[in-house]
């Protein structure tokens, strides 16, 4: 994967002026604090900030003179129900480990850091897939199977089928 440089779209939109524009570099949390020096310096407190992403979704917004910011989840919500959906509680670890990438990479994403990119989307509906199948070959494995008749060498088997498809 590449990495860009990402940067955020900040909206200022005093009350009695007109709303200004500007791009800001950097990750989610760097763009806050910058956002922030930079509007008490340029705007009244009474200013009302957005912060979108490159593509124009809103992220986040607050007032100039509020203490936090109203964060718009839709995104880290999608990458974190799919993550729980396919992981459970130990979700980013894992999604990292299948997509082949960091997992700070994973952790970004989930924060609202940086944007999940599109083509990742597809590389997690094959990662689904895959552990679809092997759910699906584990329960018709366990349905065929009479349990007092199982043996620790079959466990063990598997055991080891599990570990090297999911």
């Amino acid at each position: 994967m590449t990495t860009e440089q990402s940067f955020f779209l900040v909206r200022f939109f005093p009350e009695d002026g007109e709303v200004q524009s500007f791009k800001f570099p950097g990750t989610l949390t760097q763009v806050k604090v910058e956002t922030q020096l930079f509007g008490k310096k340029n705007f009244p407190e009474n200013t009302k900030i957005q912060i979108h992403q490159s593509s124009g979704e809103l992220i986040a917004a607050k007032y100039l003179d509020a203490d936090g910011w109203q964060e718009n989840n839709k995104a880290r919500n999608l990458i974190t129900t799919i993550g729980e959906v396919l992981y459970g509680a130990t979700w980013q670890s894992n999604l990292a480990r299948d997509l082949n990438v960091n997992i700070r990479t994973v952790q970004r994403w989930a924060t609202g850091e940086t944007n999940l990119p599109k083509a990742v989307l597809g590389d997690i509906i094959a990662v689904a897939t895959s552990r679809k199948k092997t759910i699906e070959n584990t329960i018709d494995f366990l349905q065929k199977m009479d349990v007092s008749m199982i043996s620790n060498s079959q466990v063990n088997l598997l055991r080891a089928c599990l570990e090297n498809h999911g």
